[in-house]
């Protein structure tokens, strides 16, 4: 056997031996932070103005235990590499950024007209699910948005199409859409700017952590829109001749924060 082949067998036997990377114990890094950290700093690391550097970087701690915080050196050799990992990452639970807030948007649908409609307003749901019944129902379908500008998000701006246009609400994406909408449009009731906050996808593309929003278009004469983040319903309203709107090859329009 060559010497090739026998260092290709050593490194293939070392790789099959080789230990999986460690998770994290979180619950380890909270009882060493309350046991030992919290006899200097504060109990709640939120209360703290120094140990927030330390989120998710065990480098750090290590550094100050090994002389760079003098008085954390009386920790030298309490603790393993794996309880330091332990103790960044519980910090990194505690000063992890909140969630942006979301609203739920929920689909109603008319079946006399063959309608849909779309909204995340409070009051708008509340009235439409006392609605006396032959009007408006809920689909059982939704979708999340938020409630505030995020990085990177767009205002989703809403029409009112009055009864000679088709008596229905258009959503649109972002300023240029709804700039060009409204000059092209001067009929339609311009209600708001901002109604929620989404995402706009890059070449038809939604980023990671999101999912697409479709949007399709009846072409009647009583003009609707349908929004869904269900490629299949897109896919059937389009088999009974309702047209994609969006981008890329596959048409989205909007990019929704995921469940």
């Amino acid at each position: 056997m060559s010497r090739t082949i026998v260092l290709i067998v050593a490194a293939i036997a070392a790789l099959a031996v080789a230990p999986a990377a460690r998770a994290v114990n979180v619950t380890n890094g909270q009882s060493i932070y309350s046991t030992w950290c919290a006899q200097c700093h504060n109990a709640n690391p939120r209360n703290d103005g120094f140990v927030w550097v330390a989120a998710d970087n065990p480098q750090r701690i290590q550094l100050a235990i090994n002389g760079r915080v003098p008085n954390m050196a009386i920790l030298r050799g309490l603790f393993t590499p794996a309880d330091i990992d332990d103790v960044a990452a519980y910090l990194g639970t505690v000063f992890a950024p909140a969630p942006a807030p979301t609203v739920t948007v929920v689909e109603y649908y008319w079946a006399a007209r063959d309608h849909y409609f779309i909204t995340a307003g409070a009051a708008e749901i509340a009235a439409l699910d006392a609605a006396p019944p032959g009007g408006w129902v809920r689909t059982g379908k939704t979708f999340k948005a938020f409630v505030a500008p995020q990085s990177t998000s767009s205002a989703v701006c809403r029409f009112y199409i009055p009864p000679e246009f088709g008596d229905s609400h258009y959503y649109g994406r972002g300023t240029v859409e709804c700039e060009g909408t409204r000059a092209a449009f001067p009929g339609f009731t311009y209600e708001s700017p901002a109604v929620m906050y989404l995402y706009l996808p890059t070449l038809g593309t939604c980023a990671a952590g999101t999912v697409p929003v479709y949007r399709v278009f009846s072409a009647r004469v009583d003009a609707n829109h349908r929004y869904t983040t269900e490629r299949s319903v897109r896919d059937v309203m389009v088999a009974n001749g309702w047209a994609a709107e969006g981008d890329g090859p596959d048409f989205v329009v909007m990019c929704a924060p995921g469940p």
